[in-house]
């Protein structure tokens, strides 16, 4: 992913115009290197590449808990989602890199807070790592966390950084590099669900729900249930793709739907449902299926480097989709989406610290 390494790119400061159907309304500023956008409460809360933990009501922007972090290229604060229960147990999932004994980990940990306060009314203090993982290179190194339908909290790894895939961490089952995860917090360490699809297999790790991915940077789950993954491509494809229960979405024996690593790459591989090239971007940021406001009903999704941001209804499984409508084409760094309890879909300008809701014209 080249999430961070352009994000100093000089003259990118205008600001957006709408497009033909929609308007970018700011809501926040002050949020530069913004890595992930949740909503409790009413509020909005964001992470930012250097540990802040901020929350956003009326405009206003308030920093909730500085995390110390190791940031730069692809670290940092990375992830932020909001326990299903946290009306009654206060707990927040955090996703981070850190120094530990000289090696960069990533780590998957819980915070508590007052349980049922709106974010920020009340301190939030650490708690248990549910997972950690040593990272061997500064990018790709994920960090999406989000809680499914089931309650379970599912956890997205890169391959562990630099090009190609050196380390084969996409097809071995017995690293989490390169792996969704699929963990219960409500359990004791390690933490998996005995439901999970690989239990039992020496093979592969426990807590792996899928494996072949790149970088899926962001991920979210369609209204149906389904995981649906930016996957950020390698030389010549991005993709947008599912990630179902015990899948092998193909990295790095393939990127896109095209052979990589060696020809012929056949295998039981998910296929992406959509993917573009260089001459569209360069670094796919996943979003949400926007229910409510001018897009609703379509998945919502951008590139970072290029600015577009675009739209699709979701195919059925095992099918994919012919085109997309470009919802805008705006001169900012497009590093994550969010999704209100309305529905409504808010992106994130990397470079400048800005929030936008997305709104019909």
């Amino acid at each position: 992913m080249v999430l961070f390494l352009v994000a100093c790119a000089p003259g990118r400061t205008p600001a957006p115009e709408p497009s033909d159907t929609v308007k970018l309304t700011e809501v926040a500023a002050g949020l530069e290197k913004a890595t992930d956008i949740a909503f409790q409460g009413g509020r909005m809360v964001v992470t930012t590449q250097p540990g802040r933990l901020a929350w956003v009501e009326g405009g206003k922007t308030h920093t909730w808990r500085q995390i110390d972090v190791v940031d730069g290229s692809e670290r940092g604060l990375l992830g932020v989602a909001f326990d299903p229960d946290y009306s009654t147990n206060g707990r927040v999932v955090l996703s981070w890199t850190e120094k530990v004994h000289e090696q960069t980990v990533s780590r998957i940990g819980i915070w508590t807070t007052t349980p049922g306060s709106k974010p920020g009314d009340a301190p939030l203090e650490p708690g248990p790592v549910l997972f950690e993982l040593v990272q061997p290179w500064s990018n790709h190194n994920g960090g999406g966390v989000q809680f499914g339908p089931d309650g379970m909290l599912y956890v997205g790894f890169g391959d562990g950084g630099k090009g190609g895939d050196p380390l084969e961490s996409g097809q071995d089952g017995s690293t989490a590099l390169g792996a969704m995860l699929r963990l219960d917090p409500d359990l004791p360490a390690p933490h998996v669900p005995p439901d999970n699809p690989f239990v039992g297999d020496p093979s592969t790790l426990d807590a792996i729900w899928a494996i072949g991915l790149r970088n899926p940077w962001r991920f979210s789950f369609a209204p149906d249930g389904r995981i649906v993954a930016g996957d950020v491509g390698q030389n010549l494809w991005e993709e947008l793709t599912f990630v179902p229960r015990g899948g092998n979405c193909g990295w790095n024996l393939k990127e896109g739907r095209s052979c990589f690593a060696r020809t012929p790459c056949d295998g039981a591989f998910v296929e992406p449902f959509w993917v573009y090239g260089r001459d569209q971007g360069q670094s796919i940021t996943g979003g949400y299926v926007a229910t409510a406001g001018p897009l609703a009903g379509k998945y919502v999704f951008g590139d970072f480097s290029t600015g577009t941001v675009w739209a699709t209804p979701l195919p059925e499984t095992g099918s994919s989709v012919d085109r997309v409508e470009t919802v805008g084409d705006w001169d900012f760094l497009v590093s994550t989406f969010g999704r209100d309890a309305d529905g409504q879909i808010y992106v994130a300008d990397f470079g400048n610290g800005r929030i936008f809701r997305i709104d019909g014209v």
